[in-house]
């Protein structure tokens, strides 16, 4: 994934409210990325686990997953109201 990928998912769990917080995390080496297309040019790629495995870190454990859960509790609901 990108980086504005990335920034949307932990926007999304309420981690950063910045996608400049983002590649900074990334510089500092606390987000695992690699560079596309040499330096700059072709951004940051980043793995979904290396993604989660900072989240992880960032996250107390209790919380860590929930919106994800509370994701799939949403579409399971809206599934079943369609079906009525």
């Amino acid at each position: 994934m990108n980086v504005k990928e990335a920034f949307a998912i932990l926007k999304a769990e309420g981690l950063t409210s910045s996608i400049q917080v983002v590649r900074r995390w990334i510089r500092e080496g606390k987000i695992k990325a690699t560079m596309k297309g040499g330096y700059h040019k072709g951004g940051y790629d980043i793995k979904e686990e290396d993604l989660e495995e900072f989240m992880a870190v960032k996250t107390p454990r209790s919380y860590f997953g929930l919106s994800k859960r509370i994701v799939e509790l949403e579409k399971r609901i809206q599934q079943l109201e369609q079906e009525k």
